[in-house]
This record gives structure tokens, C-alpha cells and sequence, in this order.
């Protein structure tokens, strides 16, 4: 299904209805654990290329030991940073993980695709806008990636994260111009209208060859163990090298997987869509 981008959707709504959103994080990771082996046999296998698993935001690596098993399991050769935890957006964290991706490229003599969650996704994209060579493909679950000062400055949760980085504007890397410019490699934005932490509408890319957007029917913190994002991104790293195609919305697909398209980002536009109650915009492919 070709999505219709409502407003009224699209804004932020209460904290209490934020956080009753969330709680529904509890049924992802149940349904998870009770179909997982099912949904292992039923996903596309691998070709063995490496694949760089990065957490949200003050979120150990072991939230993610699901999804790296379950992409192990379909042949891919999984990693994750050690001893990282990620608080925020630095430059330093990015020269770690940009050193982590290279080791990794050099060892393995192939490229990396990277699943990034939430702020995990943000690194994605910058690794692969400033190392394109290194990276293979780049899968965002909940990632803002359209997140700019303008737009920071009307999100709780925004404010709250400034706070406790107080570093964010001497960043010369992680900065907005960067992780909002398309990549340059084939690039899914996975995300949900249901997200209690941040606005859905930072999570959409520019309509692009090498770009797609997929909303999903989940939560924010629970993206890394849900069904229909585990589906997408196995059809996504199961393409072949350099053959990389939209994802297939045919079938049961249509009853599961909206794509939002956005064919001219502007600021004015993102700020609309992220907190206007108001006004309604149609997108389309």
C-alpha cells in the first residue's frame, strides 16, 4: 500500500499516550520469542557478507542479541561494537564506530550493510554518506534522521537529550546537514506511526533510486524484535550485491507494510509533518 501521510497522525500526542504506546513494546518481544524459530524457517537465507548491528541510544548490545541471532541463523557473518554505549550523538563515537566498520571491511575483504536503531541508525547513515565504499546497505529502525534544531526545540524528548549533551552543537560530523543527506547506498527507513519516542514523520527519506520508506505496525523500543521489521530487513540483506530493489509491496505485503513517499523534503515541510495537527499532505511514488 502506497501511503496517504495524515497530520493528524503525525503529530505528537500526549506523554501518557506515549508512553501507553510503548508499553505495547512487551507484546513485539513476546510475539518474538513465540515465532521466532517459524519465522527463522520462513525468511530468505543469507550470502554470508558482514553485518554491523548498532543500538539505540543508552541501550546495551545484548537488547539486540535477538536480531544477530536470528541473522546468524540466516547465514549473515553479524557484529556488534564492544564496549560502546551509546548516549548521544558525538564525533568520537562516530571515529570509533567508522574505525569498528573499516576493521571489519578489511577482515572480511567485503562490504558491510548496518541496522541501526533509533540513534543507531543516525550513525548508519553517516558511516555510509562519508564511506561509501565500506558500506554495502543501510536498514534504520526508528532512526530521526530529519531531526534539526528547529524541529529539536518543539520535542520533549529533545530537549531532554540536548540536555544531557550539552556537546551536540560542537559536533563537525554528527551534525543535521549530515545524517538528514541520503546516503548514497541503498538505504530503509523502517519506522511506525505508534512511536512513543519520537516523531514518526523524522524517520522518512527523500524519494530517491536507492531510498525506501516502510511503516510497520510496532513500537519504538521494541523495533528490534519485531515481526514485520525482521521480515523487511531479511528481504533487504538477502538482495544481491549492487541488484538492491525497493521492497515488493504484493500480497499479504499490502496488508502489513504501508510506504510513505516524500518527493521534496524542506524544512517547513518536516516541521509540518512532524507536530502539525492541522494541516493534511498527500505523497505519492
Amino acid at each position: 500500500m502506497i501511503g496517504r501521510i495524515d497530520m493528524n497522525d503525525a503529530k505528537t500526542r500526549s506523554l501518557l499516550a506515549n508512553i501507553l504506546c510503548e508499553q505495547l513494546s512487551l507484546l513485539e518481544m513476546t510475539s518474538m520469542k513465540l515465532f521466532k524459530e517459524h519465522l527463522t524457517r520462513s525468511l530468505p537465507t543469507g550470502d554470508g557478507h558482514p553485518v554491523l548491528v548498532l543500538p539505540a541510544m543508552l541501550m546495551p548490545n545484548k537488547l539486540m542479541a535477538s536480531l544477530r541471532s536470528q541473522l546468524e541463523q540466516l547465514g549473515y557473518d553479524v557484529y556488534a561494537p564492544k564496549q560502546i554505549m551509546t548516549t548521544g550523538l558525538t564525533d568520537d563515537i562516530y571515529q570509533t564506530l567508522n574505525d569498528y566498520t573499516d576493521s571489519i571491511c578489511q577482515n572480511t575483504g567485503k562490504q558491510v550493510s548496518i541496522i541501526g536503531h533509533s540513534i543507531g541508525g543516525i550513525y548508519a547513515r553517516v558511516l555510509a554518506t562519508r564511506n561509501k565504499a565500506l558500506v554495502r546497505q543501510v536498514i534504520s529502525l526508528c532512526a530521526p534522521f530529519l531531526a534539526s534544531d528547529e524541529l529539536l526545540n518543539h520535542s520533549q524528548i529533545a530537549r531532554i537529550y540536548k540536555r544531557f549533551n550539552p556537546q551536540v552543537n560542537d559536533n563537525q560530523v554528527m551534525t543535521p546537514e549530515q545524517f538528514s543527506a541520503c546516503p548514497g547506498v541503498p538505504t530503509t527507513s523502517i519506522y511506525t506511526r505508534f512511536d512513543g519516542i519520537i516523531p514518526w514523520g523524522l524517520c522518512l527519506d527523500r524519494l530517491d533510486a536507492l531510498t525506501d520508506n516502510i511503516r510497520i505496525l510496532g513500537t519504538h523500543v521494541g523495533m528490534a524484535h519485531n515481526i514485520f521489521a525482521c521480515y523487511v530487513i531479511a528481504d533487504r540483506l538477502a538482495q544481491k550485491e549492487r541488484e538492491w530493489r525497493p521492497f515488493k509491496l504484493e500480497g499479504l505485503n499490502n496488508l502489513f507494510y504501508v510506504k510513505d513517499c516524500v518527493n521534496d523534503i524542506k524544512p517547513s515541510n518536516v516541521f509540518h509533518l512532524a507536530f502539525n495537527s492541522k494541516k493534511r499532505v498527500f505523497f505519492s511514488r
